[in-house]
């Protein structure tokens, strides 16, 4: 939300220059504007736009993760997957996964499956069931890191997941052993 107000306020400082620009009765960029905006809490801001007479832009100020938020939390499957469906709850409450690693050292295809869910999820039922990703197959070793998008998965009632030999929403098939799960989520 902080980076969409940020350009925001960058876009609507450069119109406004561009605006006065057009105004100007030669149609020329004029070369005595300079305009400041605050970006960030008003008493304390952060940040600051600034545009200077030639027109460059300049931003000062940085960007950093606040104290609470983020990302911090992570649950590991440190051991392995076991030859069941996995069903497991990561959080209990509303959170958002922010990152996920998958690795297989089975050389049986698996897959991933998340939850909606504050418990448990049952694995053969389509409640609350959300994206998955098939885990590719080898005795060596290998994975996948889905994209979750700048702001990561957003679960309103809570995050779960299985793990089952098919990819439908309601598999419940046993996942091989030897899945590797990492998961970032606040």
């Amino acid at each position: 939300m902080k980076i969409k107000l940020r350009e925001l306020a960058i876009g609507f400082l450069v119109g406004a220059v561009a605006a006065l620009a057009w105004l100007d009765p030669a149609h020329a960029a004029p070369t005595h504007i300079q305009s400041t905006v605050s970006i960030g809490d008003p008493t304390t801001p952060t940040q600051q736009a600034t545009v200077d007479a030639a027109g460059n832009l300049h931003v000062s100020g940085s960007v950093a993760a606040g104290t609470t938020g983020g990302c911090a939390s992570s649950f590991h499957i440190s051991g392995g997957s076991a030859a069941s469906n996995n069903a497991t709850n990561v959080k209990n409450a509303a959170g958002t996964l922010c990152g996920l690693t998958l690795v297989s050292t089975s050389g049986t295809l698996a897959y991933f499956r998340m939850y909606n869910s504050s418990s448990s999820p049952t694995c053969s039922s389509a409640t609350g069931a959300g994206p998955s990703w098939p885990i590719p197959a080898s005795a060596t070793g290998a994975g996948v890191s889905p994209n979750l998008g700048p702001y990561g998965l957003n679960f309103s009632t809570g995050i779960s997941f299985c793990i089952t030999g098919g990819g439908t929403d309601t598999d419940n098939t046993n996942a091989p052993t030897g899945i590797y799960v990492t998961l970032i989520y606040n």
